[in-house]
């Protein structure tokens, strides 16, 4: 009897204005990066976890930037 394999794809998610790829991992639960901003990478053993990590690495990515925007300002 053949063995039947599941294809695992990336699959793009909108949340805000921001793009996220979500992979699901082999081993169960998803990695994820976001396209809009360089460094975002997280995981999590559920959908719902994978998006909360990136959304919050979103967050914490963005504002360090725009701290150190602020600096150089100064």
């Amino acid at each position: 009897m053949p063995v039947l394999t599941a294809v695992i794809k990336p699959f793009p998610v909108v949340h805000g204005k921001y793009l996220y790829i979500f992979t699901p991992a082999e081993e169960g639960g998803f990695s994820v990066t976001c396209e809009n901003v360089d460094g975002v990478n997280a995981q999590g053993d559920s959908f719902e976890e994978a998006l909360e990590c990136a959304i919050s690495m979103t967050a914490f990515v963005e504002e360090v930037r725009a701290d150190l925007e602020k600096e150089k300002q100064a």
